[in-house]
């Protein structure tokens, strides 16, 4: 199993995680490496309240659970008998360790702390040039210095913000000015 640094949590934001299948996935990966009592924790946001109060429920059809490895899917996914059958929960201590919360990315950002990780997939596509640049501008603050930014491989943040350097298609490391 991996190891995290003592007193040293990792926070993951999914800035775009619709009914929260992104979510949970994060979280099945981070039990599984760095343990389920690491001090790590994900926090899921979209502009609808639909699409949260689903992902809340952490409750999906079998049918979504397609591409889940079989170890993760034993371990943290409860599949339901009777009336819930052909579904899934997540687990609760997948639950205990990820939260919601409604988040325009086209205003400026509520604080909630900074982040090792945010993923922004399927996001920018939406925008205009100017759009992408001034959410990514909000999204790149709650960066902590030398986390990382996760796109779809289809987007592209060149010419975007001089403060990420690409690592890989649809990785972007950021640097504050400080470290530089």
């Amino acid at each position: 199993m991996a190891t995290w640094p003592k007193n040293h949590s990792l926070n993951v934001w999914s800035a775009a995680s619709s009914t929260g299948e992104e979510i949970w996935s994060i979280a099945m990966i981070l039990a599984h490496q760095l343990g389920e009592q690491a001090d790590w924790h994900v926090l899921g946001s979209d502009i609808s309240l639909r699409v949260i109060a689903q992902a809340k429920t952490a409750h999906y059809s079998l049918t979504r659970a397609d591409g889940i490895p079989s170890t993760l899917m034993r371990k943290y996914c409860l599949k339901g008998v009777g009336k819930q059958e052909g579904s899934l929960l997540i687990a609760s201590v997948l639950r205990n360790k990820v939260g919601f919360r409604q988040i325009n990315l086209a205003v400026p950002l509520p604080e909630i702390g900074l982040f090792d990780f945010i993923f922004l997939r399927n996001v920018l596509i939406y925008f205009d040039s100017n759009g992408k640049q001034d959410i990514l501008s909000r999204v790149v603050k709650k960066l902590k210095s030398n986390a990382y930014l996760l796109v779809s491989h289809s987007e592209s943040l060149y010419g975007l913000s001089n403060d990420l350097k690409l690592v890989k298609p649809g990785i972007y490391q950021y640097k504050s000015i400080v470290d530089v």
